[in-house]
């Protein structure tokens, strides 16, 4: 099912679930239903009937600062400079980029459109140094939610992406909490690790503590970076082991302590920064080198199949839950009829004395 009949068949499903709520409130309301389970029964389709209203997909990005993050959600979604790292700035952000029929950003200053990406860029550029002007000035940052909107075919599939803060330079308690929240509430999370450096010991405090709950099928590691590890004096088949090392070593650090097969860790070994300078240079041969095609042909493919599992999970529930209210209404007529007949019973016995 292509993302387009997904969204119809939502819509389809969010007007069928509005109408049962509506039809169980009324039903709890009347004196036979009064002391039956319908209204727990209305506050699932409550809930469910929000789940099909919002068909989007949810993709949070988390990473150590410093590990080129800005850099590949540029290659990812912009295909070009558009995010920066700025130290302080960018970490005191967290980037919801959606779709959108124009380029437009939201901050918590003011909305302003943009005619092309590169007014974006700039756009960004300035809510960054004004943050940036915030912190040199030691004054207390609340990280605060910008919102990019962009027309960009994946996006307009119904996927969402967060940029969430860096773990590692801000104030860790502050940001910890908002790092969970984002995970919990996403469909799939990326988790990016500068793997020139090896598992670094905030990484590994992040990975114990906070990734380790995300379920496999949600995770998808990028080691970044990939080039950095390389000397460019071995030849191929030296620097092919060289990778091969640090990656294995990564590798068994995750599986050791997320307590999963080393095999079950889907992870890409990438050059964010190759990409990059790939797309906007349009050369073909940066792109191969960087390992990211094949990342993002794999990432967009599993999302549509996840998509799709939701939709078919959320349906799943959408007809357990209308059997049992269907269940829950038959008992009460049995009930009922059952009830009349002992009074008609009762009355014509009545009469016979």
């Amino acid at each position: 099912m292509n993302f387009d009949k997904l969204i119809q068949q939502h819509e389809i499903y969010h007007v069928k679930t509005d109408k049962i709520e509506q039809f169980v409130k009324e039903l709890s309301q009347m004196e036979l239903y009064k002391n039956s389970n319908l209204s727990e029964k209305g506050q699932e389709l409550e809930g469910l009937k929000s789940k099909f209203k919002n068909p989007n997909l949810v993709i949070s990005v988390v990473a150590e600062v410093s590990s080129g993050k800005s850099t590949f959600l540029n290659a990812l979604i912009f295909k070009d400079k558009v995010l920066h790292s700025a130290p302080g700035a960018t970490t005191a952000t967290i980037f919801k980029i959606v779709y959108g029929d124009t380029y437009k950003i939201t901050t918590p200053i003011g909305t302003t459109e943009c005619k092309d990406i590169q007014e974006l860029r700039k756009e960004t550029i300035i809510y960054n140094e004004y943050i940036r002007e915030k912190v040199d000035n030691k004054e207390k940052i609340e990280i605060k939610e910008v919102t990019l909107f962009l027309p960009n075919e994946h996006l307009k599939k119904g996927i969402i992406l967060y940029d969430t803060p860096g773990f590692g330079a801000l104030d860790e308690e502050a940001i910890i909490p908002i790092l969970n929240k984002a995970i919990q509430s996403s469909d799939a999370v990326v988790m990016l690790l500068d793997v020139s450096q090896g598992l670094k010991k905030g990484e590994k405090n992040f990975m114990e503590n906070t990734l380790k709950s995300i379920p496999a099928n949600k995770r998808y590691v990028a080691l970044n970076k990939i080039d950095a590890v390389l000397d460019e004096d071995d030849d191929e088949n030296e620097i092919q082991e060289q990778i091969d090392k640090v990656v294995n070593d990564t590798l068994k650090e995750l599986s050791k302590m997320g307590n999963i097969p080393k095999e079950e860790i889907k992870h890409y070994e990438i050059s964010a920064q190759k990409a990059l300078a790939g797309y906007k240079k349009n050369k073909q041969e940066l792109l191969e080198m960087s390992g990211f095609p094949q990342f993002e042909e794999d990432l967009w493919k599993d999302l549509v199949a996840k998509k799709e599992e939701i939709f078919n999970d959320r349906v799943e529930l959408y007809t357990k839950i209308t059997d049992s209210i269907e269940s829950l209404i038959d008992k009460e007529i049995e009930s009922f009829t059952k009830t009349k007949q002992d009074l008609n019973n009762l009355l014509q016995n009545t009469k016979a004395q």
